[in-house]
């Protein structure tokens, strides 16, 4: 790679030299971090992606993030560059998700995975900005990898491999969260564009299979995936019968789950363990998301019946059917039910 400002060239070096020795000293990670700063839009779209394609050097890619965030959040940008830098912090975060698989020292790792999901929030939440990586066809397909890789690192971050060490935990329950605002930012994002007819309409329906394709991670944590589904069904609403299908039939299948999954919690819980607020917590979030999947499904049900009745009504009632046997003839009859707290036992009876 030829650069002809010299700020550019050292900066190249630096890298270069990190590369060769995978390592960079504090020094040069600072110098590294005020020639990028220095550099024009045309130099740093060009050293940016081979900084971040780079084998994972933690100084080096927190660099190169920082550098891409920092142009991102200014007032100078190209529309061609804001490409650039969004791409690289998203190539360089899908990177460090997967490097964690077999990794044998996660906390860099896990840092660097912080720090993108942070400054990535702090794009979304400029309205210009976002505005632009929503509707430019190179970043919107991005911003469905943020959101998938988020839910990638929520689940990375539940294994007990990586809570076993207090402070790898610590770090996790920061990523969760952060994981869960960026997807939640994400899917605001989406919505507001919903039933337009430009070139976004694409770009929702691509977020929308993302979705679907992805729900059973969401199983675990179902309770911080409700803006993501509300924004789900808004798009299928305004996208057609075959989508507002789809949607029901996946929300049926979600809840016949969640259900199954309630009721197995229950039986395997201890009368005088229902008093801790801890196990209480973690049966009404549950509860709560299939109440919420629950109030979505007769405006999706009449957007398919509308449009035809004859050919969709079996699938629709089978979906329906299979729901209701897990709520009435699995969770709202589990035996142990009668020794939960009173709020959870209305919580299923009202669902029931």
């Amino acid at each position: 790679m030829f650069l002809s400002d010299p700020a550019a060239a050292k900066a190249k070096r630096l890298v270069d030299q990190a590369e060769q020795a995978q390592a960079l000293s504090p020094s040069a990670a600072a110098e590294l971090a005020s020639l990028l700063a220095s550099l024009d839009a045309a130099s740093l779209s060009a050293l940016l992606p081979s900084i971040l394609a780079s084998p994972i050097v933690p100084e080096l890619q927190r660099c190169g993030i920082e550098a891409a965030a920092s142009y991102l959040l200014g007032t100078l940008q190209t529309t061609e560059t804001i490409l650039t830098c969004f791409s690289s912090i998203v190539n360089a975060f899908d990177k460090i998700e997967r490097a964690l698989e077999g990794s044998s020292d996660s906390a860099p790792l896990l840092n660097l995975a912080l720090i993108c999901l942070e400054r990535l929030i702090q794009c979304f939440e400029r309205q210009k900005l976002a505005k632009v990586l929503l509707e430019e066809p190179p970043t919107s397909p991005s911003l469905v990898r943020v959101s998938d890789c988020s839910i990638r690192m929520i689940t990375r971050c539940a294994s007990s491999k990586l809570r076993h060490n207090k402070q790898l935990a610590e770090t996790c329950t920061q990523i969760t969260k952060t994981a869960t605002r960026a997807i939640d930012t994400i899917a605001t994002m989406f919505k507001p564009a919903t039933g337009s007819a430009d070139k976004t309409q694409k770009w929702l329906l691509q977020y929308a299979d993302h979705v679907l394709e992805r729900h059973r991670a969401m199983l675990a944590i179902p309770q911080q995936f409700k803006t993501t589904w509300e924004t789900l069904c808004a798009i299928a609403e305004t996208s057609g019968p075959a989508l507002c299908l789809r949607v029901y039939t996946q929300s049926c299948e979600t809840v016949r789950s969640l259900a199954l999954q309630t009721t197995l919690q229950l039986q395997r819980i201890a009368a005088e363990e229902f008093a801790d607020a801890k196990i209480q917590r973690k049966l009404k979030g549950p509860l709560a998301f299939i109440r919420f999947l629950v109030f979505q499904l007769p405006s999706l049900v009449t957007r398919v019946l509308t449009a035809d009745r004859a050919t969709h009504w079996n699938t629709l009632v089978k979906a329906a059917m299979n729901m209701l046997d897990a709520v009435f003839g699995k969770l709202a009859t589990v035996d142990s039910l009668k020794h939960t707290p009173e709020d959870v036992e209305t919580s299923v009876r009202k669902l029931a």
